[in-house]
């Protein structure tokens, strides 16, 4: 019984289509950069145990069928077409009552009033928690505007949401009416849209995907941009030439549970000398990989990881879990600390 089948553009897909076809037990299927055609949705119709799909970088030929396809069993959907790709004409209608994840392309985004694109996934918005869209190359301001406007009528449909992910999308210009996605716990996004989708919902976890040498020294709101206090948080690229941020992050984040850091510039200390009660999880790591960079001198950076190991003992009263170097960990129990190979789990 085949369970998983992932398809890419080196195999020969002529040759693969038919195998596809006869599998009806299967459950995850990801196909990246190739052309599909609406026979294959009609053929996942008849899987009833279909439920995750993941198209990436594909291209869908055209269709003059406009009846919709239902994909009953399916609960995750990753739906990118091609870069290339500006128009979604060809994409067939798909309903999916029990979709809890979808993962879409900014041109589900484009349109006009009352016929974005979007409109082709039809989804119970009772059933949908996690919504992550992605932006691809350069955009005009008016491109930027109606990409917008799409994702707050997407919104509008999927306001059950508990998590978002706005991966490059531009930096939102208007407020959010505070009726839509009532229920949002988690935030992954820049940190101007952080405030603007975040603002007054229960928002526990955020992720900063910011640029390189990003700096936090923004005014205390980005670090509770909601209703209530952040117990886990993630930022990539935030330079760190002092000790300030780490001072910032403890002072103004007193209930964090977990705290993922990609530094940049990290010839700055690292200091575990602030408290922080409640954090159990705590990941340090540079573009390079590890925080401490080693050069000549790996006793110098393993005297530096003892020093911080140490310090958070006596500091960081709870902490399980302390990662300083993407090949192992430092584990935690009681008054023992030891370190374990592999990538453990980060988040709670």
């Amino acid at each position: 019984m085949v369970l998983k089948v992932y398809i890419d553009w080196k195999d020969d897909i002529s040759a693969l289509w038919n195998t596809v076809l006869e599998l009806h037990s299967v459950r995850e299927v990801s196909i990246w950069r190739a052309d599909i055609s609406r026979a294959l949705f009609d053929h996942f119709r008849h899987c009833p145990r279909l439920e995750s799909l993941d198209l990436f970088n594909i291209f869908t030929t055209d269709s003059t069928e406009t009846t919709p396809i239902s994909l009953d069993s399916l609960k995750y959907l990753r739906y990118e077409p091609s870069r290339g790709v500006r128009v979604t004409h060809s994409f067939p209608a798909l309903i999916l009552p029990k979709l809890e994840t979808l993962h879409i392309g900014s041109i589900f985004l484009s349109g006009s009033a009352g016929s974005f694109k979007h409109q082709v996934l039809r989804f119970d918005r009772s059933v949908l928690t996690e919504l992550f869209t992605r932006a691809l190359g350069t955009y005009s301001r008016a491109d930027a505007e109606n990409m917008e406007a799409g994702l707050v009528e997407l919104l509008k449909r999927a306001n059950g949401l508990r998590s978002l992910s706005l991966d490059k999308v531009p930096g939102f210009k208007s407020s959010l009416a505070d009726d839509l996605i009532p229920e949002l716990e988690a935030f992954r996004g820049g940190p101007y849209n952080a405030r603007v989708f975040c603002k007054g919902r229960p928002v526990r976890k955020i992720e900063f995907a910011t640029t390189p040498d990003w700096r936090l020294t923004d005014p205390v709101s980005l670090l509770r941009p909601g209703s209530v206090s952040l117990e886990h948080l993630s930022i990539d690229w935030v330079s760190w030439m002092d000790d300030d941020t780490m001072e910032y992050i403890a002072r103004h984040c007193t209930g964090l549970v977990s705290l993922k850091i990609m530094g940049t510039r990290t010839n700055g200390p690292l200091s575990t000398r602030h408290p922080m009660p409640q954090l159990r999880r705590a990941t340090f790591l540079s573009p390079s990989g590890s925080w401490f960079w080693s050069g000549s001198n790996s006793n110098l950076k393993a005297e530096s990881e003892v020093k911080v190991v140490e310090e958070c003992r006596e500091f960081w009263t709870q902490l399980e879990y302390l990662r300083l170097d993407p090949g192992y960990f430092w584990r935690y129990r009681g008054s023992e600390v030891e370190p374990v190979q592999g990538k453990g789990q980060e988040w709670y």
